[in-house]
């Protein structure tokens, strides 16, 4: 694929080679670079990209992707990465729109392909990415995951290294489940990724809120409460459904950030019946009742506002419990499956 093509619909600069140059591989590791790689440097916690420019090129990178302007005058002013290195060099605006849209090109827009499910809270992520994917299998669709344990493509479980992966590894795995059959993908989505970019150009349909506590606030993550809650409200942003716990507190400014982007709303929970009184949202699966606690597992009658209750047992004990299936049930009753 011509490097025109690649960074075609993101806003970047030419500073030296020639737009045209063939690309076979995307990288944001100068350890992943092969022969006609574009290579894209990025600012992360640890390390900065632009420090491994060098390494890249000469491991065969055929384009490089600056994404921080520090040391370009300098460069170019020295002769480096000039025309006859032949090695196409760009400054990218917008990192955080544009290495979606790089991914998007390169691997045709593997979201769209299927439907995304995202999974955010500061708990019961990957307890319920892991119910909603099983579900999913047993009706026979075939489903992909990414979160915090392991990645499945359908074909393959790797290791997950973060939550949500970095944007160039996670639209490959993504490119994978597609290429595999996946009909559907579920996601856990961390505040972390969703701040540093890591789901920039992934379209979500469905996206679904456990719930919001202090947590991950220090150096390297969030500096405050509010700014951790601001990033994982902005996932609401991206759905056209949205799947929130009505008993949780900050659940109003979740709904109020999916109904703002045009997002249909639907709610769980088993205390606050009311909490989704608002005209502008569907309130289907907001009532639910606990009846039974049991030792290795729980049971509870699962009521919908449509009048349909079914008794529901899982197989792990406590409450969170209770929330952690219903957002499952209730995601699944949105998305057309019946519960039984």
């Amino acid at each position: 694929m011509r490097a025109s093509d690649v960074l075609k619909g993101t806003v970047y600069e030419i500073l030296a080679g020639d737009i045209d140059c063939q690309i076979t591989d995307l990288a944001d590791d100068s350890r992943d670079v092969t022969q006609g790689t574009l290579f894209v440097c990025r600012r992360g916690a640890r390390t900065d990209g632009h420090r491994y420019i060098d390494d890249a090129v000469a491991r065969g990178a055929a384009c490089i992707v600056m994404t921080d302007d520090i040391g370009i005058p300098a460069e170019r002013s020295a002769g480096r990465w000039g025309d006859t290195d032949g090695v196409l060099i760009v400054r990218l605006y917008d990192y955080r729109h544009g290495i979606g849209m790089i991914c998007n090109n390169f691997w045709n827009f593997p979201s769209r392909s299927m439907k995304v499910i995202g999974v955010t809270g500061t708990k019961g992520k990957t307890t319920v990415a892991c119910m909603i994917k099983s579900m999913l299998d047993r009706w026979g669709r075939r489903t992909g995951l990414v979160g915090t344990i392991e990645i499945d493509d359908c074909i393959r479980k790797i290791p997950s290294v973060n939550t949500t992966p970095g944007t160039i590894y996670l639209h490959r795995k993504l490119a994978d489940m597609v290429a595999n059959g996946a009909e559907y993908c579920v996601m856990e989505v961390s505040s972390q990724g969703l701040m540093h970019g890591r789901v920039s150009g992934v379209e979500f349909d469905i996206c679904v809120y456990t719930n919001l506590a202090p947590d991950h606030i220090g150096r390297n993550e969030h500096r405050t409460f509010a700014e951790y809650g601001r990033w994982k409200r902005s996932l609401f942003s991206k759905c056209k459904t949205a799947v929130i716990n009505a008993d949780d507190m900050y659940s109003g400014c979740i709904a109020a950030e999916a109904v703002n982007a045009g997002a249909e709303v639907v709610y769980y929970g088993v205390r606050n019946h009311t909490a989704a009184g608002d005209g502008n949202v569907c309130m289907a699966g907001a009532i639910h009742r606990l009846i039974l606690h049991r030792v290795m597992g729980i049971g509870y009658e699962c009521e919908r506002t449509d009048g349909e209750s079914t008794y529901m047992t899982v197989g792990i004990p406590g409450e969170f419990n209770v929330y952690n299936s219903l957002a499952a049930v209730t995601l699944a009753g949105s998305s057309g499956y019946r519960w039984r």
